[in-house]
């Protein structure tokens, strides 16, 4: 008896969970977008990323991530070394956690000016840029393996630009542009 009223509680509280969450997801404004970041688009971002490189003459990696920073997608040039694998996580983890592109001044520490980062897992290289539906960050793009940051981040661009007015995301473009200090 004991037993059985266990199990039909749990069934209760499960659809009622069930009920809530399915109430949470209609109330969003993205009822017609696909969310998370779909395998297609992701492998249309890093095609186009790719191509961009190879127009310029470099042989590159790129990752795209999921809001969590979590490979979704990962494409390696034949003969590119594991560490521009290491190098593009920690750009799309940067964009992800940042909701901003990799290599841009970090938000002003408490003394109201940009120090280092100290968190693990995070770089100052550019080629990272997230993926803004709204306000919601649905993942990152990264590049590296290109001579300098700045050829990663263009290549980068290309790959999300893309796939931006699909998804209704934000493009290089648009995202905040970093604060610079004034020279006092």
């Amino acid at each position: 008896m004991q037993f059985t009223r266990f199990f039909l509680v749990l069934a209760a509280a499960a659809a009622v969970f069930s009920a809530s969450a399915s109430a949470q997801t209609k109330s969003t404004s993205f009822e017609t977008q696909t969310l998370p970041l779909s395998l297609a688009d992701a492998r249309t971002m890093a095609d186009i990323a790719r191509a961009t490189c190879h127009a310029m003459g470099y042989q590159i990696t790129v990752l795209i991530v999921d809001p969590l920073g979590k490979p979704k997608f990962l494409m390696r040039d034949d003969g590119k070394k594991p560490s521009t694998w290491e190098t593009a996580n920690v750009k799309a983890y940067t964009a992800v956690l940042f909701g901003r592109p990799s290599g841009q001044n970090l938000p002003p520490g408490p003394l109201g000016h940009y120090t280092p980062t100290v968190t693990p897992g995070v770089t100052r290289a550019k080629g990272g840029i997230p993926i803004i539906v709204g306000d919601l960050v649905i993942g990152a793009i990264a590049v590296a393996g290109a001579p300098e940051g700045d050829k990663d981040e263009i290549c980068a661009a290309a790959g999300l630009a893309k796939v931006a007015e699909k998804l209704g995301a934000k493009t290089m473009a648009q995202m905040p542009k970093p604060r610079t200090e004034s020279a006092e």
